[in-house]
């Protein structure tokens, strides 16, 4: 599980915690396949697997990705949203505005790009919590 590394690294100092990025299920059905890393880094990635999704089958917050989110609140660090899909930002960020806590929409190098028109209606951005990114 995540979580005890996670602990580790927000006590160390860590500062913001990154959803998944090319091992997002939304990454492997916008590009076709999951990613494979780059820079020397590469992921395993089982025959079969649909990459990783913040949802339960309901469509709701996973309650592992309440607990990060838990977590986050606690060290008073922030949250980067990475590769998710836009359903699971908003539903991320609704969450983290409800629970204090801060986020970054962020889409990095070659990260899958979708129409940000839903922006707009984005919960936190009108009390100062989002900050649309992209490096």
């Amino acid at each position: 599980m995540i979580l005890p590394p996670l602990r580790l690294t927000l006590r160390c100092g860590g500062r913001i915690v990154r959803m998944p990025t090319i091992q997002s299920k939304f990454h492997a059905e916008f590009k076709g396949k999951l990613g494979k890393g780059s820079a020397g880094f590469y992921y395993y990635n089982p025959a079969g697997s649909a990459g990783i999704t913040i949802l339960n089958e309901q469509g709701n917050l996973s309650e592992p990705t309440k607990e990060v989110v838990s977590l986050v609140k606690e060290h008073n660090a922030l949250i980067g949203t990475s590769h998710l899909s836009p359903d699971e930002i908003i539903r991320l960020v609704r969450y983290c505005r409800d629970e204090n806590v801060r986020t970054i929409v962020n889409h990095l190098g070659r990260t899958p790009q979708y129409n940000s028109s839903r922006e707009k209606t984005c919960p936190s951005r009108r009390r100062g919590q989002l900050e649309p990114t992209s490096v």
